[in-house]
């Protein structure tokens, strides 16, 4: 969390709101405290929001993690309730995603639980059969080496299909009851869409992860809009599109 005044150059001006509204017409951004700016080109980098999916109790019982408040609450919860815990009865960590955010965070989680020496329990759960998914077999194997050493339990296979104020509940159908996994903190980082204030904005977008489409060198539909990070989904040939690494942007 950088203060802009330390990065940015003189010559720039910085305004300070959130943008709700972009006319590309028009070539004007308008920000939430109703505050005009208008533009001869524009780069869209508003991030992403968390996606759940329509997963029932998920958004009013996980934390997510999008920024640093998320992370002091996640801190603070995990912190409190290993305060209260004991060997016997240990607090109880699900990570909901084994992407790159999942893996981290229950990394990091691990991290203070053995500095701290702490009675925590972590469960990585990934609805499909691998973590990492569709990456590098070698790097999803190094990666899965790596957190089992960590004493992190990963459950694959099964998507999150509920959850409440105490439990998640892994796959179930109409033959198959649901597995149901106790929790004291849950995190989700299952996934990402587009910010609801892009939905409006007219350049051409996914339908289903409302982010914008990019071209390698970041141009959009429209010649005097462009799109970089997660906000934008970038081509790189034969329909692939870079993931939201530091090597892909690098």
């Amino acid at each position: 969390s950088i203060p802009v005044d330390e990065i940015k150059s003189p010559e720039s001006e910085f305004v300070q709101g959130r943008v709700v509204d972009v006319d590309v017409d028009e070539r004007v951004v308008e920000t939430d405290d109703g505050t005009t700016v208008d533009y001869d080109y524009l780069l869209l980098a508003v991030g992403s929001t968390t996606a759940f999916f329509g997963i029932e109790g998920l958004e009013e019982n996980a934390h997510q993690l999008k920024g640093l408040d998320d992370a002091k609450a996640i801190h603070e919860d995990v912190r409190s309730a290993a305060a209260e815990a004991t060997r016997s009865d240990p607090v109880e960590v699900i990570v909901g995603g084994a992407g790159l955010s999942g893996i981290q965070t229950a990394g990091e989680i691990a991290e203070y639980r053995d500095k701290h020496r702490a009675p925590i329990e972590i469960k990585l759960v990934e609805g499909l059969d691998e973590i990492f998914p569709g990456n590098d077999p070698q790097i999803q194997g190094a990666l899965r080496q790596r957190i089992e050493d960590a004493d992190i339990e990963i459950l694959t296979g099964d998507f999150i299909s509920k959850a409440d104020e105490d439990a998640v509940y892994l796959g179930g159908g109409e033959d198959e009851e649901p597995e149901e996994l106790g929790y004291d903190v849950l995190i989700w980082t299952g996934g990402i869409t587009g910010q609801p204030e892009i939905e409006d904005v007219d350049v051409e977008k996914d339908e289903r992860s409302h982010r914008v489409h990019a071209g390698s060198d970041f141009t959009t539909s429209d010649d005097r809009v462009f799109a970089i990070g997660d906000t934008a989904l970038v081509e790189q040939g034969d329909d692939d599109v870079a993931p939201p690494t530091a090597q892909a942007a690098w």
